[in-house]
């Protein structure tokens, strides 16, 4: 038996997938506009309140990212009443080198279909550490002189993740 979607269902899909694609296209408003005038938003770089801050954040990273794509991955969308959480691989260009990060989301929706609050989180040392790999001429050599001085220190006695997955 296939379950029916409600109205809110089909009102939150529709803004997670406006959202998604307005990122691709990398328009900071059409971005804005799938958020509550209320909305909060938590990232690794801070926690935004209202609509303007939130603005002024997505303005900021559509500015300095392009052909931005999301591939959802794992549970790809998992749905529960006005909360989605939604795992991705995140790719684009910034600072002129490609890059790919695994990103994991958390929405909530007012009963509207807006996004309420949204904390998403991506492995923000995967980025610096591509963005340093690719990067030529002097400030290449120092960005991967400090990503490599800074991930020696803090992996000190940590153990190696796995690289294959186990059999």
């Amino acid at each position: 038996m296939v379950a029916m979607s409600t109205g809110f269902e089909a009102a939150r899909d529709a803004t997670l997938d406006e959202l998604t694609a307005a990122a691709r296209a990398g328009d900071a408003d059409r971005i804005v506009a799938c958020f509550a005038d209320d909305a909060e938003m938590v990232t690794a770089h801070g926690v935004y309140r209202g609509k303007e801050a939130i603005a002024g954040y997505w303005r900021w990273m559509c500015a300095g990212r392009s052909d931005a794509d999301f591939r959802e991955i794992g549970p790809g969308r998992l749905a529960c009443g006005d909360t989605v959480v939604r795992e991705v691989i995140e790719s684009g260009r910034t600072a002129g080198v490609h890059y790919e990060v695994p990103v994991m989301a958390c929405y909530a929706f007012d009963d509207t279909g807006q996004v309420l609050r949204l904390a998403a989180y991506s492995d923000q040392w995967a980025l610096w550490k591509q963005v340093a790999a690719q990067s030529h001429g002097v400030q290449g050599l120092i960005l991967r002189s400090v990503v490599g001085m800074l991930d020696k220190a803090s992996s000190h006695d940590r153990p190696s993740p796995q690289t294959e997955s186990p059999t």
